[in-house]
């Protein structure tokens, strides 16, 4: 509360974050991109997968095993 205070008292006019740069956000449903990239390099690791989506290893494991199968 303290933040948005001191914002709104040194000009700010709104709430809303304001847009950032950085990493691009994933699309709504990795596990489609990801079963699409398990399809086109069969011999592709967990790892790779890792790196590729940033995505951590649990999460990543959820999705080959546990949705993908």
């Amino acid at each position: 509360m303290y933040k948005w205070c001191r914002e709104f008292d040194s000009g700010r006019p709104n709430v809303k974050d304001e847009q950032r740069s950085g990493q691009p956000s994933m699309s709504a449903d990795p596990v489609q991109d990801i079963d699409a990239a398990v399809q086109t390099y069969r011999c592709v690791s967990i790892a790779q997968l890792e790196l590729r989506f940033n995505l951590s290893q649990d999460i990543m494991w959820d999705i080959v095993h546990e949705c993908l199968g």
